[in-house]
């Protein structure tokens, strides 16, 4: 529900969505992938899942220190 939400208020404000650069793609990649060495997932998306999923999301998570 909170995404919904921030992408409500994103379009409101008129704040364009999220565009990542490639780096960026290759960096959720990853980070997916580490996750699932440590924590195994239920279902563990392929690499193109996970990108589709990246490019076709209104925002982004910051994570700390960024």
């Amino acid at each position: 529900m909170s995404v919904l939400i921030g992408d409500v208020v994103r379009r409101e404000l008129g704040i364009g969505r999220f565009l990542p650069t490639e780096d960026e793609i290759e960096r959720y990649i990853e980070e997916v992938q580490a996750y699932n060495r440590v924590k195994h997932l239920q279902y563990m998306p392929t690499a193109e899942e996970i990108k589709l999923v990246i490019q076709n999301s209104p925002h982004m998570h910051r994570w700390r220190g960024q």
